[in-house]
């Protein structure tokens, strides 16, 4: 039986949720690299990693599509067995786990490191967690009128705040030098925006059967991934114009570092804090939906009747996974290089081909 406080997400409800979910600490953490890597042409990578997810996102819901009325905890666990399915159950739930840690690390390194140095990167970690295990205990239903209402004003806020710059603007900056196209870095950026945030959109699909129009929902899936694509390069021509590549390749954070320098009517001074709130909140509707996903898979597993006790042991496993993913920020950049493909892969691609594959081969057994 189905957890009534969860269901009857709007069509237009979950596609904020999946379009912040997909942004989250996209814009904050990506750009640096992209940019540094691919200089002038940064726009390609986004492009090409928004066509590859394409297929992905028909595979997932493809599979969805084979077992309507099923999330894919129930998937699992009828296609593979008790024993197999209790594994790739595990599986999923520390992949979830793990994203939600890197995830809140993020927001940790990034604020302590543009604004709040003094402050200890567990404080961030603890107080997102736990917003978000909060939110979680409202149900998605809270969630979904949270972002709906919050989604215009982080909307108006983030956007504005970039074009305040806008006066910094200069065309050359935009214009390839000759023989910059660099084929290899333009693959090895989309191979990383494929594996982040493309690839970690697992967690998303799992709301569709929870939805009130499942048809629609699906449609609303690409969409999600189309308008992230489509402000991802409408972010990396407005750093390109008003910073410029030079400056960005020698900045962690170049989207904040944008903001600190925004002094508006000479009044409003560091507009960096409304970008980190932005941050912030993002961030917690990215880890609120990850930890949904980890809590349904726990439920389903362990067959726990309490809400709560798993709430909690959410709560303390995600924050001391925060704590241990990296020591600093050279070792997180690191980790996003080598290790964050191979488990994006292993969870967007191999894990739902598998379930697919067995479906397709009970269904033929069935027949």
């Amino acid at each position: 039986m189905k957890d009534t406080t969860y269901n009857h997400l709007t069509t237009w409800q979950f596609f904020l949720i999946a379009t912040n979910y997909l942004i989250g600490p996209t814009f904050f953490v990506q750009m640096s690299g992209l940019i540094g890597a691919t200089k002038q042409w940064s726009w390609i990578p986004p492009m090409l990693a928004f066509l590859l997810s394409l297929g992905v996102i028909w595979l997932w819901l493809h599979l969805l599509k084979r077992h309507p009325g099923k999330d894919l905890a129930e998937i699992t666990i009828s296609l593979l067995g008790q024993k197999f399915g209790f594994l790739i159950s595990l599986t999923f739930i520390y992949f979830f786990i793990l994203i939600a840690s890197l995830a809140t690390r993020n927001v940790g390194d990034v604020i302590t490191t543009v604004s709040m140095d003094f402050t200890p990167t567990v404080v961030f970690n603890l107080l997102t967690i736990t917003v978000a295990i909060y939110l979680l205990s409202k149900g998605l239903r809270t969630m979904g009128r949270t972002v709906e209402i919050l989604t215009p004003f982080l909307f108006i806020i983030f956007w504005g705040s970039l074009l305040l710059v806008i006066g910094e603007w200069d065309t050359e900056r935009i214009i390839p030098l000759p023989g910059s196209f660099d084929m290899n870095a333009i693959g090895n950026m989309t191979i990383a925006f494929f594996s982040f945030p493309y690839l970690e959109f697992l967690p998303i699909i799992m709301l569709i059967p929870l939805t009130r129009n499942i048809k629609r929902t699906r449609k609303s899936v690409y969409l999600a991934s189309f308008v992230t694509t489509l402000s991802t390069i409408g972010v990396v021509f407005i750093l390109l114009g008003t910073i410029g590549d030079t400056r960005i390749s020698n900045l962690t954070y170049p989207t904040m570092a944008s903001a600190q320098e925004i002094s508006l009517f000479r009044t409003i001074e560091n507009l960096d804090v409304f970008v980190s709130a932005i941050l912030i909140t993002t961030v917690l509707i990215k880890v609120s939906i990850l930890l949904y996903a980890a809590f349904v898979f726990m439920k389903h597993v362990f067959r726990f009747p309490y809400k709560i006790p798993l709430l909690i042991l959410l709560l303390f496993t995600t924050t001391a996974f925060s704590m241990g993913a990296h020591d600093n920020i050279v070792e997180n950049i690191a980790y996003a290089k080598t290790l964050v493909p191979i488990y994006s892969v292993i969870l967007g691609i191999l894990l739902p081909l598998l379930l697919l594959g067995m479906s397709y081969i009970r269904k033929g057994a069935q027949s």
